[in-house]
């Protein structure tokens, strides 16, 4: 089938909003400067927690799926991220209004990311998923990009400011609600099969959502430290910040538009790959003394991030019936969360003990854990294993 231009205008579209939980990361050290009396982790919190939040989200949506259309939910979700993005540009004064709506906004993201697999499921052959999903990962990385540029430049002069880039999530809001077709595909037989979360529940997809775990512990590593890198290093202020982030996103860019190709290449290690290049990633990070060196660390952050982010939730649609997409994607939200809410404390805990307490100590210890799963992952296979599944559908 041919997906036309208007449904892929509109599943783009929701797609830039997929890291709009990271959207204060250019202004975390001003943040903390604003709140001194509070640590690092709970300056952090505004971040992980959303990952923590998003877990409800990951399992409501794949309850209400089978019953709710995923254009709906992802209106709903676009909706909601504008709302309480906007709360603390007027109520910014205690950091625990800046936690809360975090957490809302990530509920509302998570009702965004958990059915764009499904929708792209839905609405592309087979034969064009793999593409299609690497050309999502693009505009997460063409939105992440913009917004986080904006974000940081808004916040520059007041850090508060930084919020008014979540009015963004009005203007999806518009386009997906003109864009997406008001009936599913799957519409026609509702009640062809009963499921429940166990029939997604096996081996691989566990091992997968085990991946999207350790994934987001060391790639937060690097959302969570980059702002405190760049002043820790006397490199900048929020605005590079802002610019080295958003340099991070355009190397997701570039590499979510060449998954397709480069997947038929090493399309059985690409997993492993993406938690090499983070690894390097971090060292590059965990060494840079100066801008370039960051530029070039955050770039391949982005680009390792791309290739993760297109692999495991094509995998998940192979590794599952069709409907149960959002419930599969929900076991690797879950992970996702819980190792991105994870993450500070882990990295802490680690670079505390063995390194120090700076950011660069932070991205180090990302880096040793990276290494560790791409062994693992080479070693076992594992990928090219789920992928002969696809292979034997395809007889």
């Amino acid at each position: 089938m041919q997906t036309s231009l208007r449904i892929k205008v509109g599943i783009f579209s929701l797609s830039m909003l997929s890291m709009a939980t990271l959207l204060m990361s250019p202004v975390l050290g001003a943040i903390a400067g604003a709140f001194p009396s509070s640590g690092i982790n709970q300056i952090q919190m505004i971040l992980s927690v959303a990952n923590l939040t998003g877990i409800v989200a990951a399992f409501v949506v794949g309850r209400i799926a089978l019953s709710i259309s995923k254009r709906t939910i992802a209106l709903v979700g676009s909706a909601m991220t504008c709302v309480f993005g906007l709360i603390p540009y007027f109520f910014h004064s205690q950091l625990v209004v800046l936690i809360i709506c975090s957490g809302l906004i990530g509920v509302s993201v998570g009702f965004i990311t958990n059915v764009i697999p499904g929708l792209i499921a839905d609405y592309f052959s087979v034969e064009e998923r793999q593409g299609a999903m690497g050309k999502q990962v693009s505009f997460v990385s063409i939105g992440t990009m913009f917004l986080m540029f904006l974000s940081g430049n808004l916040g520059a002069g007041l850090w508060y400011r930084s919020y008014l880039t979540y009015v963004f999530a009005g203007i999806v809001f518009l386009i997906a609600w003109v864009c997406l077709p008001k009936t599913n595909v799957e519409d026609h037989n509702p009640q062809q099969e009963k499921h429940s979360v166990t029939d997604v529940i096996n081996k691989r997809v566990l091992i997968i959502a085990l991946m999207g775990f350790c994934f987001m512990v060391v790639n937060n590593a690097f959302n969570n430290n980059i702002s405190l890198l760049i002043t820790q290093n006397n490199l900048g202020g929020s605005d590079i910040s802002g610019l080295v982030t958003m340099l991070a996103q355009l190397g997701g860019l570039i590499t979510g538009l060449c998954v397709g190709r480069v997947s038929k290449v090493i399309k059985s290690h690409m997993i492993a790959f993406a938690f090499v290049i983070e690894g390097v990633s971090l060292l590059i990070l965990a060494v840079a003394g100066n801008l370039p060196l960051a530029i070039i660390g955050s770039f391949l952050s982005g680009a390792g991030q791309a290739m993760f982010f297109s692999q495991a939730p094509f995998l998940i649609t192979i590794l599952v019936h069709p409907i149960l997409i959002p419930m599969g994607m929900a076991v690797l939200s879950t992970a996702n969360s819980v190792g991105g809410f994870l993450s500070p404390t882990i990295i802490n805990f680690l670079n505390q003990a063995f390194v120090g307490s700076t950011a660069a100590g932070a991205m180090l210890v990302g880096c040793v854990l990276s290494i560790i799963v791409a062994v693992g992952a080479i070693l076992s296979n594992f990928q090219k294993k789920s992928m002969r599944l696809l292979g034997q559908k395809e007889v």
